[in-house]
């Protein structure tokens, strides 16, 4: 059998600076018919409550953290400093394996075409810092066949269809086949959603900011690992 290759990628975000966030708050509004004051009072904080904590989800709003890469290989490598140096350093490998025609792979869960999250967030955020790629990254609508959605060619891009990476992981039974990747369980104390925390040390005081930043790293690192196991199934 031939010997698939690929990068699998996957990337953590976090929210920009309060003080930036505050100059980008929409000016939000109960519905109109409502007339308790109280009430819409409390809807407009309950609106602007939940965009400041989904703020990390939308590269206008948020930032990457973080770039995990793991090669068909087992060479697994972080990208991690300033944001614009981060992205810059994406491009660059994925230049560099241009004209192997290389697949870099990701997980995004969703089957509808216009979710593509990690790779949205990267062109879109490079776009905004004014980080140079290569034009055949995206041509209009359509990214270039080197980078694949896993999600999408297993769920056969069905719109109206979800997929955890877990519950995939568990259907092509990774973990039996590879004891070192890990179950995710709801008592996890890194999740995708804090992950920004741990990673900068303000995740839980019993834990130092060293051992903090290695947990998320191992939660990133274990992500990247169930990405790469799919991906034989699937290229």
């Amino acid at each position: 059998m031939t010997e698939k290759r690929f990068i699998a990628f996957d990337i953590e975000t976090a929210p920009q600076p309060k003080e930036k966030l505050d100059l980008l708050v929409p000016d939000f509004k109960a519905p109109g018919n409502w007339k308790d004051a109280d009430k819409i009072r409390d809807n407009i904080l309950e609106q602007r409550a939940k965009w400041y904590a989904e703020a990390a989800l939308s590269p206008f709003t948020g930032r990457v953290l973080i770039i995990g890469l793991l090669g068909y290989d087992g060479t697994r490598s972080f990208l991690e400093g300033e944001e614009k140096d981060i992205l810059a350093q994406f491009w660059g490998i994925f230049d560099r394996l241009e004209n192997a025609a290389m697949p870099f792979v990701f997980w995004s869960g969703r089957g509808a075409a216009e979710e593509m999250f990690d790779i949205d967030f990267i062109v879109t955020r490079s776009r905004i810092l004014g980080v140079e790629f290569n034009g055949i990254v995206r041509q209009r609508r359509y990214y270039t066949e080197r980078i694949v959605d896993l999600t999408k060619e297993l769920l056969l891009w069905h719109r109206d269809q979800y997929l955890k990476l877990t519950t995939a992981a568990e259907l092509f039974n990774l973990y039996d086949a590879n004891p070192a990747l890990k179950r995710k369980l709801n008592d996890d104390l890194v999740k995708g959603e804090n992950f920004h925390l741990w990673y900068t040390g303000q995740g839980a005081p019993m834990f130092t900011p060293q051992q903090q930043r290695r947990m998320a790293l191992d939660y990133l690192g274990n992500d990247l690992g169930l990405t790469a196991g799919i991906a034989p199934h699937i290229l």
